[in-house]
C-alpha cells in the first residue's frame, strides 16, 4: 500500500455566486485533502479519495499561479479551470506548507 499524510481543508465559496465548479469536487464535498507530511489524515493513494488535492505552481515569467487541482488530474489527462472556490485551513501546518493565503481551487471541468 502507498501511503501519505494530508491535511484535511476547508473549501471557500462566494455564497452571492453559490458554486460555479460545474459539478466539480466542490460542489459535492465540504472539505479536501491537501498532502501534508505530519497531515492529520492517513490516505492510500492506491484508493484515494475523491476530494484529495494536489498542488500546483506555475511560473508564466511575470507571475507564479498557485493552485490546488484533483488528485485524479494526475491521471485523467482532463483540464481543470477555476470555479471560484478556494482552498484554506486555519491549521499552521498548512501555512507552513502553502503559505498564508486562502489558495484557488481548480476542479472545473467543461
Amino acid at each position: 500500500m502507498n501511503k501519505v499524510r494530508a491535511l484535511s481543508c476547508e473549501i471557500f465559496t462566494n455564497k452571492s455566486y453559490g458554486n460555479c465548479s460545474n459539478n466539480g469536487i466542490s460542489n459535492r464535498y465540504k472539505e479536501v485533502y491537501v498532502l501534508c507530511d505530519d497531515g492529520n489524515v492517513v490516505i492510500d493513494l492506491d484508493n484515494p479519495p475523491e476530494n484529495l488535492v494536489v498542488f500546483e505552481a506555475r511560473d508564466y515569467g511575470f507571475t507564479i499561479s498557485l493552485r490546488f487541482k484533483p488528485y485524479s488530474s494526475l491521471t485523467d489527462g482532463k483540464w481543470y479551470m477555476f470555479g471560484g472556490d478556494f482552498v484554506w485551513c486555519c491549521d499552521s501546518r498548512f501555512r507552513e506548507v502553502y503559505g498564508h493565503y486562502p489558495i484557488p481551487l481548480h476542479d472545473r471541468v467543461e
